[in-house]
């Protein structure tokens, strides 16, 4: 099952089927990944040398909006799932 240590940020997808969450060290070194009850394992959605940070689902669960960081240099992304 899955570690919580090792995940955070985590945010259920609208339909409560699927979860999105960080994963990773620290800020420096993250990747969003995609978990889902009943699979031991991540699927990696983004996997950056950025960290990728603070998932959200849109409301209709078709995309994940996060913020990027790389140093001081911020930024906000979006992908779909």
């Amino acid at each position: 099952m899955w570690s919580a240590e090792r995940y955070r940020d985590a945010s259920w997808a609208p339909d409560g089927t699927r979860l999105v969450a960080v994963w990773g060290h620290d800020e420096v070194e993250s990747d969003l990944v995609l978990l889902e009850p009943g699979r031991e394992d991540h699927e990696v959605l983004l996997g950056t040398p950025q960290a990728e940070l603070y998932p959200a689902w849109s409301p209709d669960g078709r995309r994940i909006a996060f913020r990027t960081q790389d140093g001081s240099d911020a930024d906000l992304g979006d992908i779909h799932t």
